[in-house]
């Protein structure tokens, strides 16, 4: 598992299209922790501070002895 703090700023719009793209993300994801505040800014209208922990996954292969090699590592 990686986790990642993530701090998005923008509109709720803008913020939703974010998470919809990490969720099509061709990896297993995880978005948890999540906070959500506004942030005044002047003539920019309403935008939201976010900041979430994402976490992903590595799967990890073990390794195997290859086919075809003894375990001392010469060939049959």
């Amino acid at each position: 598992m990686i986790p990642v703090k993530v701090t998005v700023n923008g509109s709720y719009h803008n913020t939703a299209v974010f998470f919809e793209k990490v969720a099509r993300l061709p990896r297993i994801i995880n978005i948890e922790d999540i906070s959500m505040g506004e942030v005044k800014a002047k003539g920019i209208g309403p935008l939201l501070n976010t900041s979430c922990i994402v976490k992903t996954y590595m799967f990890v292969q073990k390794k195997t002895a290859e086919k075809g090699k003894k375990a001392d590592g010469k060939n049959k």
